[in-house]
């Protein structure tokens, strides 16, 4: 039994990986049947009420207080609106592998940002890895056999959407400083993103003809709404509390090699030599630009 609960966050961790993988290629599914802003609007209006639930269920709602409501309004914004809206526009035309492979970059430019926001001290290994992460980029988007019109702008907008989720994670940090539960902390900034979420999505939500919509598409949207938005989360930051931020933060690792996978499995997608390399260099930049010791939870995780 023991050994049973010890193998328990091992297979949280490898879940995690295979539901943040894969979900890079269900999204394709979602657009097929779905316009991008009801996708966006359809999720978060979902997310929301269950975020709340299962954090409640955990024992780790958290309600700011009178003070710190700005901050965690501001942070939602940025983390569930800004952010979620760049990824979702730049997956219209971003292949799954070089989608996963641009949100992979978000621990550098948290590095970054901590730096300029004085949390941490300049490194040069956050130059160097910096190079060979964006090196690593490049290989990925230019390896693709027969690459599609628009990939490019699709590439720098998850790239975009990257420095969002990092500015959002900095802004985070103050509301985790007290000890809140991560989880909670972050189901209650969601709310924020309603400002931006609801105009981007209301008008094409509302016109959409539910009847018409396949069991497909019904299908990869729940996967978005409850797989990848919900239970990978849950997993993760269980995970984070059973075996610490160490091992839990590995699982980044895996998240690009898996969408690379299920982009040829799923969509039929060749993969080229180069962008295997790609995916490796990028990786090995991330690692060497990464802190001796790793932060919080959200700083290593995003939202997708």
């Amino acid at each position: 039994m023991a050994r049973f609960r010890e193998f328990l966050p091992i297979l949280a961790l490898t879940l995690v990986a295979l539901i943040w993988g894969f979900n890079f290629s269900m999204i394709k599914f979602v657009y097929a049947d779905f316009t991008i802003p009801t996708t966006g609007l359809l999720r978060y209006l979902l997310m929301v009420p269950l975020m709340f639930i299962v954090a409640k269920a955990m024992g780790q709602l958290v309600i700011p207080a009178k003070g710190e409501r700005l901050r965690f309004f501001a942070t939602g914004l940025m983390s569930s609106g800004v952010y979620m809206i760049l990824f979702l526009e730049g997956m219209r035309t971003a292949a799954p592998a070089q989608g996963a492979i641009a949100l992979a970059t978000v621990p550098i430019w948290i590095g970054i940002f901590s730096i300029l926001a004085k949390q941490e001290t300049f490194r040069w290994n956050l130059v160097y890895g910096s190079i060979l992460a964006y090196v690593g980029v490049g290989a990925v988007i230019m390896g693709k056999p027969n690459r599609g019109e628009g990939e490019l702008m699709g590439v720098v907008l998850v790239l975009v959407a990257a420095i969002a989720w990092a500015a959002s994670v900095i802004m985070m940090k103050p509301l985790l400083a007290k000890d809140k539960p991560a989880l909670g902390t972050f189901a209650a900034t969601f709310p924020g993103a309603a400002i931006v979420m609801i105009p981007y999505g209301i008008r094409d939500m509302l016109a959409t003809d539910y009847s018409a919509i396949t069991p497909q598409g019904w299908g990869a949207l729940s996967y978005l709404v409850v797989m990848a938005g919900t239970v990978a989360f849950v997993f993760y930051y269980i995970s984070l509390r059973e075996v610490g931020p160490i091992k839990t933060s590995m699982v980044a690792y895996f998240v690009p090699i898996i969408a690379a996978f299920g982009e040829w499995l799923l969509l039929k997608q060749p993969l080229g030599m180069l962008q295997v390399a790609g995916v490796g260099v990028v990786l090995i930049g991330v690692l060497v630009a990464r802190p001796p010791r790793p932060v919080s939870a959200p700083t290593e995780s995003f939202e997708v």
